[in-house]
């Protein structure tokens, strides 16, 4: 392959191992530079995410870029970024129609597809519901609270929050790929999420586990959503769409426009090779045969979040990085530098684990948590 690739966001990691797996000849810049990340890569750490971007890449040698998540609560940026080197995603037109809460509600409505209850203001809600609010920029489930009597409104005038009838029921999310019009499901994930109530915020994303069993009516749906999307909003690339499972219906919640945290679950069940098919999708408009995922193969993720204010040790990093074996996929990723100090609540490292069925998968994450734990 040996295709340059830029890739930013939050978090790049993961997107970037699958690149350099490919071939691909990767430069990053994200929050986090983790020691892994750029042991297999060029990694810049952003110091003023995500504006430095505007003028790190510029100087960068020629390529097509990439982003992950949440570069998509900053359209303008993006439509900056894709003037002057080739974008393998969806333009910031794109991101303002599909992020934007009201216009998705209309569209699940127009083609008979369930989506919550949304609405602009306080006001609007029925107090005998369970509500949600949640703010317009925002990713990975930061800062969703319920509403309750003493929430109060917004008053000054920035319009940062939606609220939207909380559905109760299996929170999952699927990934797609789309060109032209056409959209491909990869796969089926649950989620799982980690209350940071001193955040603000009962519903931060904490990982997935796949593929997700779901019914033959759920997969129906799901592919249906997927279409949808891809024809009203002109989709590129993989995208994600949160979704929770309620009995027989399948309720949309949000539309993730890029990679997202997901396809690494994916990749593991299954020979699917998610930037090969995004790249063939944004620049030549090809969609894949999808691959089904491989007999009693599951994999999982869990991001584990400080408990306390912290400083990696020395050892701490390097018996982390010695858990991963060369040439195979992570047990233990997104692995921060010795002397890296993280404060309570902020993303620490990630487990990974494989098994034939998701209750072992849960088992292994669960004892790694346990001795990264008692390691920090």
């Amino acid at each position: 392959m040996n295709e340059p690739l830029i890739i930013v966001g939050a978090s790049a990691r993961a997107a970037a191992m699958a690149a350099v797996a490919d071939g691909y000849t990767v430069r990053t810049a994200d929050l986090f530079a983790d020691a892994d990340l750029a042991e297999c890569c060029s990694a810049v750490r952003l110091e003023d995410y995500p504006h430095q971007l505007a003028q790190l890449l510029p100087a960068w040698p020629s390529g097509a870029w990439m982003y992950c998540g949440a570069l998509e609560n900053y359209p303008g940026l993006v439509d900056r970024l894709a003037a002057g080197r080739p974008l393998l995603g969806n333009s910031g037109a794109t991101l303002r129609q599909v992020r934007n809460p009201f216009l998705l509600a209309s569209t699940f409505a127009r083609h008979g597809l369930a989506f919550p209850e949304t609405v602009r203001t306080l006001d609007e809600i029925d107090s005998g519901r369970s509500w949600l609010r949640k703010p317009r920029m925002s990713a990975g489930g930061l800062a969703i609270e319920p509403v309750t009597a003493n929430l109060s409104a917004d008053v000054d005038g920035t319009n940062r929050y939606y609220y939207q009838c909380h559905v109760a029921g299996q929170p999952c999310a699927a990934v797609f790929v789309a060109a032209g019009g056409e959209s491909r499901l990869l796969g089926i994930t649950a989620q799982r999420f980690f209350n940071q109530a001193h955040r603000g915020s009962l519903f931060c994303y904490a990982g997935s586990i796949g593929p997700w069993p779901v019914s033959s009516s759920q997969a129906s749906q799901i592919e249906r959503i997927g279409q949808v999307l891809a024809q009203q909003f002109s989709l590129k690339g993989l995208y994600g769409v949160d979704l929770v499972l309620d009995d027989q219906t399948v309720w949309g919640i949000e539309v993730n426009p890029r990679y997202t945290a997901s396809v690494e679950i994916i990749e593991r069940t299954s020979s699917l090779r998610a930037i090969p098919i995004h790249w063939d999708a944004c620049r030549h408009g090809r969609l894949p045969d999808v691959p089904q995922p491989a007999q009693d193969c599951c994999a999982g993720k869990r991001i584990l979040y400080a408990r306390k204010d912290l400083v990696v040790s020395d050892l701490a990093s390097s018996e982390l990085r010695a858990c991963n074996r060369p040439a195979e996929p992570p047990l233990v990723a997104d692995i921060p530098p010795a002397g890296t100090p993280i404060a309570c609540g902020r993303p620490m490292v990630t487990l990974l684990a494989d098994g034939p069925c998701l209750a072992q998968v849960e088992s292994q994450l669960h004892e790694a948590q346990h001795w990264i734990e008692t390691l920090t």
